[in-house]
């Protein structure tokens, strides 16, 4: 199973980022449990914050592993 962390870059909609924050959303949506990592099964029931000042629902990113990016 493969863990998606705070600090990990996704590729969103907004572009690329990294996660700052995640919130595992019970059947309250109200209010979700902070998580540090969930694994990649349930990232559909999470939001997700990113440092670029957006916001996604699990269902609107893919993980990106390090050997992905393109050096600068």
């Amino acid at each position: 199973m493969n863990i998606i962390k705070v600090g990990d870059t996704v590729s969103t909609n907004h572009g690329i980022a990294k996660i700052t924050a995640i919130e595992y959303c019970t059947d309250d949506p109200t209010y979700g449990q902070d998580m540090q990592q969930v694994g990649e099964d349930i990232k559909d029931c999470c939001v997700f914050d990113l440092n670029n000042g957006h916001w996604c629902y699990g269902s609107q990113l893919t993980p990106i592993q390090s050997n992905e990016l393109i050096p600068s």
